[in-house]
């Protein structure tokens, strides 16, 4: 039996979610026993669609977050992972007490480890304390005091989870963070870098038709040149960066962002101050954000805290051209490790002007689609891969 944890809900939109569910996709062609466990969906949260129906085979066990309804009984709880979660851990315990337990939140650590699983692995999303770090730059007094609250309580949690599990992550730039933050503890001998999946039937790159179907589609104008950005709308991504990028280009360019979060009214009144409605649209969130992908032209990553970018790996896989900042600029990204340079137009300086310059060069470096097609295959990973590096029974040291 494999176990699967995450905080969020199984059909929530978001790249760790996307990975849940290429994983599950994976056991299930296997015939792999599997169970998710999940946090109940919110009143009013939003959830993808019915491609988000589990696989056969698939087990789903769901349970009321404390720290949704009272965080009084999730500090009580912090060393079991919650209440409610961790009696749920107990009792698969006492039906699959052999079962390998993957973890992408630290409160399934915990709760898991506290129900007596031998194997608990757990592949950190991100480092709690890094990751609010960036986004409390700029913001408001507020705001920051709950940032400092968050990282001191879900740091400590998750830095308890990681000195109680094989730990896995996706970039050496994360391996880094995560020696850095836990240079004390006996558990660093354990961490193992792993690569995450592209799922070819999703991610590759369109014919002509193809993008021009999906502009007609999403509404996209056809004779612009159109950058994309995908991703949460929370002060690390750098949006604000990409809008005052776009006052310096061009007339027939269109930015394109797709996602949702609690930077949008800033955001939208940057853009409306500098006159750039017309330069800029909003889209939402999308299920199907490689319609996005393949209808656009250059992905944007504006982000100073990004500890992989699924999101890169999907718009090369796409055949996009990438504008980026580089390392040089100051950010903590892993976008130099993933072996696409040839693809990525990059920013020296942690400025809009510098993202500017950098999507100005793709413009004129934008790859052809069928050169694309050539160069980005080297990008793809088959989640199996990961799959049976999370799951094998044994792991060597």
């Amino acid at each position: 039996m494999i176990i699967i944890g995450n905080r969020a809900h199984y059909s929530a939109i978001g790249g760790v979610e996307n990975s849940i569910r290429s994983l599950i996709k994976i056991a299930s062609d296997k015939n792999i026993p599997t169970t998710i466990v999940c946090r109940e969906a919110l009143v009013g949260e939003p959830l993808g669609a019915g491609e988000f129906e589990l696989p056969q085979n698939i087990q789903l066990q769901t349970y009321k977050d404390d720290s949704f309804y009272s965080p009084i009984k999730r500090l009580m709880s912090m060393s079991s992972g919650g209440i409610v979660l961790s009696k749920l851990y107990e009792r698969l315990y006492s039906k699959f007490p052999d079962a390998i337990v993957v973890a992408r939140h630290h409160t399934h650590v915990t709760a898991a480890k506290a129900a007596g699983f031998n194997v608990v692995r757990y592949l950190v999303p991100s480092l709690i304390r890094s990751q609010l770090k960036e986004e409390a730059v700029g913001v408001s007094w507020k705001l920051r005091l709950h940032f400092l609250l968050h990282s001191i309580v879900d740091g400590y949690a998750q830095q308890k989870a990681m000195s109680n599990a094989e730990l896995f992550v996706f970039s050496y730039l994360m391996e880094q963070q995560v020696r850095q933050q836990m240079k004390d503890s006996k558990n660093l001998l354990s961490i193992k870098i792993v690569k995450p999946g592209i799922d070819p039937a999703r991610f590759y790159v369109p014919s002509g038709q193809e993008k021009f179907d999906l502009r007609c589609k999403l509404g996209l104008p056809h004779s612009k040149f159109l950058f994309l950005f995908v991703g949460r709308l929370v002060k690390a991504k750098g949006i604000d960066y990409l809008v005052s990028a776009m006052k310096d280009m061009p007339e027939d360019c269109l930015a394109v962002l797709v996602g949702e979060g609690e930077q949008l009214p800033t955001i939208e009144e940057k853009i409306n101050s500098n006159g750039l409605g017309h330069k800029i649209i909003y889209a939402g969130r999308s299920s199907r954000v490689e319609d996005f992908y393949q209808a656009c032209d250059v992905f944007v990553m504006s982000s100073t805290y990004e500890p992989l970018g699924q999101t890169i790996l999907e718009s090369a896989a796409c055949g996009l051209r990438i504008a980026a900042f580089s390392r040089s600029a100051g950010v903590k990204t892993a976008t130099h490790e993933l072996d696409i340079d040839h693809l990525i137009d990059y920013a020296s300086t942690l400025d809009g002007q510098g993202l500017a310059r950098a999507m100005r060069r793709s413009i004129n470096t934008s790859v052809s689609r069928n050169n694309a097609r050539e160069k980005n295959s080297a990008i793809i990973e088959s989640w199996e891969n990961l799959w049976e590096m999370l799951t094998i029974k044994e792991q060597a040291h």
